[in-house]
């Protein structure tokens, strides 16, 4: 249950109130250096006065950054204030049945980790009791809840039952794995191999993609501010094929780049634009707006590049021109351009193509 992992980033974010004057590991905390606040913090635990309200934070700032032993072992002073976070912390160590003792089904997360830890321990009457409690609290249209509903009906061996319940979760999300690789055994058990072999290579070909979502999400968690962790995800994202979520972490890593960080950042985004969009207009303005600023000659060879290939070779010229004057004894770069040139003289550029030309034309 990867998607339940996320549940205290905001409010812990957030959680510190407003002071005039901060301390060092909360301003840390805000700029992103997570791991530094949060062993700050600690020290500032171990020899303050402020305890019980300290340690909530230092507990809830562990688990955000996955330090879950360490948030177990910190709430674990704190009475009824920390059994939540006790209880999530056992659940994501796999202490199913200490989890089980805290969890609290009228919670929605951990309602959802309730159903799982009684599946994974094979609790399989307290499986549906559980999520027969937990319709009205999650609901079921909820992926997460719909993937264990059918699991729950397919052990039972109703498997078209169990078909309806997987259908049911990937209709939200089209990407819930444990639901894919489900409706493709009971679609096998239901004698549909032809649908069952497409659903179970669609799974095998998406878990290792949702590993390493987990895995660059985990990276943002330690480090938000850094562009490049956004980045990858977004690299993620589009290779999976969530293609609004991937635009979404390209233009978060934009807007938290340094200078340097700015141009793989565009070059990644433009090839999602110009590949997945089909928006050639769009990924050349992108590649313009950004070279404007940093002057980093793969910028307008990208830019060139995807005009030559739509047969646009006077536009494609232009930023072959502006890349040359950034690096003059680039041989690759005098290649290209003189590739422009030679389809020019060709006649092969005409009035069609000058359209995705931004500038005034060739100098």
């Amino acid at each position: 249950m990867r998607a339940l992992l996320p549940w205290l980033l905001a409010a812990a974010a957030g959680s510190a109130g407003a002071q005039d004057t901060q301390p060092a590991w909360e301003l840390d905390w805000q700029v992103g250096r997570r791991e530094a606040a949060v062993d700050a913090l600690q020290a500032r635990v171990s020899g303050g006065t402020e305890h019980a309200t300290l340690t909530l934070l230092l507990a809830e700032r562990q688990f955000v950054i996955h330090r879950y032993a360490a948030a177990l072992s910190s709430a674990s002073t704190l009475g009824a204030k920390g059994s939540s976070i006790r209880a999530r912390a056992h659940y994501l160590l796999g202490h199913y049945d200490l989890a089980l003792e805290l969890l609290d089904p009228a919670d929605p997360v951990e309602a959802l980790m309730l159903i799982d830890s009684h599946e994974v321990l094979g609790h399989g009457a307290q499986t549906i009791a559980a999520l027969a409690a937990a319709r009205t609290v999650i609901g079921d249209d909820d992926p997460v809840f719909a993937a264990a509903e059918g699991r729950a009906a397919a052990r039972s061996g109703d498997h078209a039952a169990a078909v309806l319940a997987f259908r049911r979760a990937l209709a939200t999300d089209a990407y819930e794995h444990t639901a894919l690789f489900g409706l493709g055994r009971s679609l096998l058990q239901l004698g549909e191999r032809e649908e069952a072999a497409l659903v179970l290579a669609r799974h095998h070909e998406l878990v290792p993609l949702m590993d390493q979502r987990e895995h660059a999400n985990r990276a943002i968690d330690l480090a938000p501010m850094h562009a490049p962790n956004h980045a990858q995800l977004g690299d993620v994202e589009r290779a999976i094929g969530r293609l609004e979520l991937a635009e979404q972490s390209y233009l978060r890593a934009a807007g938290l780049a340094k200078a340097a960080e700015r141009t793989p950042v565009a070059l990644r985004h433009a090839r999602l634009l110009a590949e997945d969009r089909a928006d050639l207009a769009a990924a050349v303005a992108l590649l313009d707006r950004v070279a404007a600023d940093v002057p980093d000659a793969r910028l307008p060879v990208r830019a060139g590049d995807l005009l030559l290939a739509a047969g646009q070779a006077r536009a494609a010229l232009v930023r072959y021109d502006a890349a040359v004057q950034l690096r003059p004894d680039d041989a690759v770069i005098r290649q290209r351009r003189d590739k422009a040139l030679q389809l020019l003289s060709a006649g092969t550029d005409g009035a069609d193509e000058r359209q995705g030309d931004t500038s005034d034309g060739p100098p």
